[in-house]
C-alpha cells in the first residue's frame, strides 16, 4: 500500500507518490527424495489483485479509524 505524504489532500499531488495498493497470496510445495539419487520438485502459485479490487483504500481507512489517525482523503484518485 502506498499513499502520498499529505493524507488530508483530496486532489492528485504532482511529484508525490499516488495512492496505490496490491494484495496477493501464494501457495507452494517442495518434494525432496534421496535414495542414491537426489532429486527435488518445487512448485508455487501466486495470485493477486491491484487497483480498487485490492481494497487497500478501505483497509487503510479502517486501520486509521481504529488507531485514531488522520483519515486518508484521496483514494478516489
Amino acid at each position: 500500500m502506498y499513499a502520498p505524504s499529505d493524507l488530508k489532500r483530496e486532489d492528485h499531488i504532482v511529484g508525490d507518490r499516488p495512492y496505490a495498493g496490491i494484495i496477493y497470496g501464494g501457495v507452494g510445495y517442495e518434494f525432496f527424495r534421496d535414495h542414491n539419487l537426489y532429486w527435488t520438485h518445487y512448485g508455487e502459485l501466486d495470485f493477486g489483485m491491484i487497483g480498487p479490487a485490492a481494497f487497500c483504500g478501505h483497509t487503510q481507512k479502517f486501520i486509521h479509524k481504529i488507531l485514531n489517525c488522520r483519515d486518508p482523503k484521496g483514494w478516489h484518485n
